[in-house]
Order: structure tokens, then C-alpha cells, then sequence
């Protein structure tokens, strides 16, 4: 039987290469799917199975780039020859007929995935997508290489509109109510000093230095009395505490909530949806009484990865802060705390290492605010 199945798999291989018509594609898809199912059952290892699986996936391809072709030769009058003598039309014979998916045998929801994976990437890119999830131990399947697919696409799209917004960016002046500077927090010498800098910086176990940098170079930039809001992720927070407690005095923690967004992380097994606000100062608060439950109604990642809602920064504005005060974002992102700033009558700051992430700021802020 294991030989039989080896045989039918080296067939297969010689297969992909002949492959010209949809029954072609079919037939080997069946017959590596066959092979595929054989390989686990028996427990020949992940190796044979992915072997079975490779091939199937490139016959699904070759499947959907012949699918392509007969959507464009397909046209709007596909099944007509021309007019006949009467001045009507007349339709093509049957075998000149472009065939639909059910006469095809084939199910739209595998054309559509097919075709995916023919028009969404070229035969090396596939192949580099195949390799790699080998290379990391994982099992192949055409529901994760089109998962993949369709995540690679999205993100190209994302980057295109982000390249598109900071280009159009670049002209933005600042008007006289906010400025986005381009600077790392390490360096950059404030203009003023602020009655609150409310600030999202990167979650990543690699980037907590910045929480005890920003909590150094918060202690001038803020006015006295005011308050350093920071929101973080609930991994590392008591770390965090630590690092950010040896400069500023730790006032109080918020509750950032994300109902509709739930967030999972893997790494401890939580669904999360909600994010701490941890809140420092130099000496002792003075501004207004607070609430310390703010509310995020929409997630919001058009313009960056790690951006935050437009709904969620202005139900932080509006508890915080009284119009006409000054706001500071040492990790401006997107911009979305100014736009917040700015709606709610207060003059804003920004700053961002990433000169993108700075244009698109601008872009956004102006736009929000002309």
C-alpha cells in the first residue's frame, strides 16, 4: 500500500508539468489530495505529507490560472456567435461555449480560492511562500496558503495607501495649533512644556526602554502639576511600573476599554479586551477630577498597526484635559491623538522617529482639522 501510494505521488510530480486543462487540474489535485490523506493516516511524517500537499496546491494553481484565462475570454456576450440573417444574434454551438463552474464541476468557493492563488502572486513568490512554512515545521493546506494569501495582499494594500498618504503628506504645513515634528524622544528639545502627554508607545518586549526614556524626558517636558498618560499592554506591566517609577511618581492606572476589538495573546493564553493607562507625575496633579474608564467603540489600523480609535483618544481628551490645554504624543504614529487634540479645542504636539508615520500625521491631522 505505502508503495502504491510513493508511486501515485511520482506521478503526480511528472503530472504538473502536463497539466493543460481544467479536468487535468482536477485529476491531479484528486490524486495528491489522495496521497496527502494516505501520508497522515499512515503517519509516514510531515515531510511526505507536505510532499502530497505541494503538489496539490500547484495543481490548484495551474487550476485557477486556466480559470483566469476563461473569465477573461468570458466577455459580457460570451455565448453568442453574431447576428444571424435576421438581424437578431444567433448562439455559438455548445462546444464553443465558455462553460460555467457547476458544468466544470467545480464549486465557486474553490474557483474563487484558485484563482487566488494565480493572480495574487507569481509562481516563485508561491513557491517562497510554500518553502517558508516548510522550512518552519508547519503542515501545508490550501485554507492556511490562502489565509496567507489574502494576509499578504491586505498588507500590501496597507503599505501602498500609507506610501500614497505620506507622499501627498509632504507639503502639509502646520498650522498654529498643532506641529509634528520628526525626531527621536532621545533628543528632541521640546518648544514648550505640556500640560499632558498622552502617548501609545510600541508593546514589544523590545521596545520597553522607550517607557523609562519617555518617563526621563517627560519629567521636563511636563508643566508642574500636569500628568503622563501612557498605554501599554498588560504583558509586561509590571516591568514596566518598575522602570517608568525610578524617574516619575506613579499616580494612577486607568482602564483603556476595547469591547468589540478583543485582542489575543497567545503567549499567555488571555483574550484580552482591554489595555491599562498608566498614569505619572513630577510632583502633585492640579488639573481636573477624572474618570478612569475610557471606551474605544471601533477598531481603527487604516493608517498604522498599532493605531488606536479616533472614538477611544477623545473619550481620553474629554476626561483629561480642558480645551485650550497643551498636549504632547512622543510617539505620534498615525496622528490620532492629535486629531483627538485638536477636536476637543487643545493645541498639539507630535513627534515619531519613522518620517512615514510622520507625514501621514500631518496628512491626517490637517485633514481632520481644515
Amino acid at each position: 500500500m505505502e508503495h502504491s501510494s510513493i508511486a501515485k505521488l511520482d506521478q503526480a510530480t511528472r503530472m504538473l508539468a502536463e497539466v493543460r486543462s481544467i479536468d487535468d487540474a482536477k485529476n491531479l489535485i484528486n490524486l495528491a489530495e489522495a496521497a496527502r490523506v494516505y501520508a497522515k493516516q499512515v503517519e509516514l511524517g510531515l515531510e511526505a505529507q507536505n510532499h502530497a500537499a505541494e503538489i496539490k496546491l500547484h495543481a490548484q494553481r495551474k487550476a485557477g490560472e486556466i480559470l483566469t484565462s476563461m473569465e477573461k475570454n468570458k466577455g459580457a456576450q460570451n455565448q453568442l456567435a453574431g447576428k444571424d440573417g435576421s438581424g437578431g444574434y444567433s448562439l455559438k454551438p455548445p462546444e464553443e461555449q465558455t462553460p460555467t463552474y457547476a458544468e466544470l464541476g467545480i464549486d465557486k468557493r474553490d474557483a474563487h480560492t484558485w484563482q487566488t492563488f494565480a493572480t495574487n502572486t507569481s509562481p516563485e513568490e508561491f513557491q517562497e511562500i510554500i518553502d517558508e512554512k516548510k522550512d518552519k515545521g508547519q503542515e501545508l493546506s490550501t485554507a492556511e496558503l490562502y489565509r496567507e494569501l489574502k494576509k499578504k495582499k491586505q498588507q500590501e494594500e496597507y503599505q501602498q495607501a500609507r506610501r500614497d498618504l505620506a507622499e501627498l503628506a509632504k507639503e502639509v504645513e502646520p498650522d498654529n495649533r498643532w506641529s509634528i515634528y520628526h525626531a527621536s524622544i532621545e533628543t528632541w528639545q521640546a518648544p514648550r512644556q505640556y500640560d499632558f502627554i498622552i502617548t501609545d508607545p510600541p508593546y514589544p518586549k523590545e521596545y520597553l526602554p522607550l517607557y523609562e526614556t519617555l518617563a526621563m524626558r517627560a519629567m521636563t517636558w511636563l508643566k508642574p502639576g500636569g500628568l503622563l498618560v501612557a498605554m501599554c499592554g498588560q504583558s509586561y506591566l509590571n516591568e514596566i511600573i518598575a522602570m517608568m517609577s525610578k524617574h516619575m511618581k506613579y499616580y494612577w492606572t486607568a482602564c483603556y476599554l476595547t469591547l468589540h476589538q478583543p485582542t489575543p495573546l497567545r503567549q499567555r493564553n488571555v483574550n484580552t479586551t482591554w489595555k491599562p493607562l498608566l498614569m505619572f507625575v513630577n510632583d502633585d496633579y492640579t488639573g481636573k477630577i477624572f474618570g478612569d474608564v475610557y471606551k474605544s467603540d471601533q477598531n481603527e489600523k487604516a493608517a498604522h498597526d498599532w493605531q488606536q480609535s479616533e472614538s477611544g483618544m477623545l473619550s481620553i481628551m474629554k476626561q483629561l484635559c480642558y480645551p485650550g490645554q497643551y498636549i504632547l504624543d512622543p510617539f505620534v504614529g498615525s496622528g490620532t491623538t492629535g486629531i483627538a487634540a485638536i477636536q476637543h479645542g487643545c493645541f498639539f504636539d507630535g513627534l515619531d522617529i519613522d518620517i512615514e508615520s510622520v507625514n501621514i500625521a500631518k496628512a491626517r491631522i490637517h485633514d481632520a482639522t481644515a
